[in-house]
């Protein structure tokens, strides 16, 4: 996307934007996520970056 804009001088959307910050943001949050998390943490759900990674 970041080449279409510089390069090819294309245009997109702002929701565009908006959807791939939220990936982005998602992708980051999901992999900072601790490695050792104990079981009980585990069985409480999805975390932060599980949930905008499915909203997107």
């Amino acid at each position: 996307m970041i080449l279409g804009i510089l390069l090819a001088k294309k245009r997109y959307p702002p929701a565009k934007f908006v959807f791939i910050f939220m990936v982005c943001l998602g992708v980051a949050l999901f992999m900072m996520k601790d490695k050792k998390a104990s079981d009980k943490d585990a069985s409480q759900g999805w975390g932060f970056g599980e949930i905008l990674l499915v909203s997107s």
